[in-house]
């Protein structure tokens, strides 16, 4: 089995908790909000795009900042990637700052018996940002090698023009506009083993096919455009009964801070087996 680094998540900012009272809930993949402050992330609708809208609040940015993020899975045996619920989660509930979903791959196309759960946070401040985790469970008597991948068509200041540079790692994808100087959205994975940028729809319309995906490790956006970016978790091996947790999130920097929060850990957000 390969082993797996746990460590915090680097570009997330730290998130206070909002309450606990349940704004919304049901079965098949409601729509709703989640709120901290003067920010505010709504899930517009449950299908393979995962639609939102991310209202960070004040600062130096304004609009909608992430227009798509989900997350994607395919097993060894597997020919292509599938959105986790086929983008429609079994149960979805809505509590102040946080939303939790979970759902079952029996009923997707090519049934698969794992079960997860995946958790969505909210926050605001001087660093506003958006996190979320999934966690996944094998429920079958075999180990299963999945490969794990998540999305985001981010568009910093709602412009749809940005430019976006990697660290060094691969696990930090910084966006930049040149119509919000010195600000930063800050696109980060927990030890992902590769990441891609790509031009608006190509990287979806890669994960949403019928063929098998892996990313490349490449920039493929160098010009001003209207990008999408993605992480992958390659091979990793659940045995039977096993878990193991996927963990993302979006951080804005404002300007003159581009760079500050890259030395940060500030989430507790691990990715870990149990």
């Amino acid at each position: 089995m390969r082993e797996k680094n746990v460590r915090a998540l680097s570009a997330i900012g730290v998130l206070v908790l909002a309450g606990t009272t349940v704004l919304a809930g049901g079965n098949g993949g409601d729509p709703g909000s989640i709120t901290d402050g003067d920010s505010s992330y709504t899930f517009l609708g449950f299908d393979s795009n995962g639609q939102a809208n991310w209202q960070p609040g004040g600062g130096d940015v304004s609009g909608n900042q992430l227009f798509q993020s989900w997350w994607w899975y395919r097993a060894d045996d597997q020919n292509s990637e599938t959105a986790f619920g086929q983008g429609f989660p079994d149960n979805t509930v809505y509590s102040g700052d946080t939303a939790t979903f979970s759902g079952n791959e029996n009923d997707a196309p090519d049934p698969i018996g794992l079960v997860w759960d995946m958790t969505w946070t909210v926050s605001t401040g001087i660093l506003p940002a958006l996190n979320s985790t999934i966690s996944v469970t094998n429920t079958t008597n075999d180990p299963i090698v999945l490969n794990i991948f998540h999305y985001g068509d981010i568009d910093l200041n709602g412009s749809g023009s940005d430019t976006a540079t990697v660290n060094d790692n691969g696990d930090v994808i910084v966006v930049s506009d040149s119509g919000t100087p010195g600000a930063t959205i800050q696109y980060a994975g927990d030890n992902p083993d590769a990441f891609q940028v790509d031009v608006q729809d190509d990287l979806l319309e890669l994960l949403n096919d019928d063929e098998i995906t892996n990313l490349t490790n490449v920039n493929n956006v160098t010009v001003p455009a209207d990008f999408t970016a993605g992480f992958q978790w390659i091979d990793v091996v659940l045995l039977p009964g096993e878990s193991e947790e996927f963990s993302i999130g979006f951080v804005i920097v404002p300007a003159p801070g581009a760079t500050a929060i890259l030395g940060l850990a500030g989430l507790g957000a691990f990715r870990r087996r149990r």
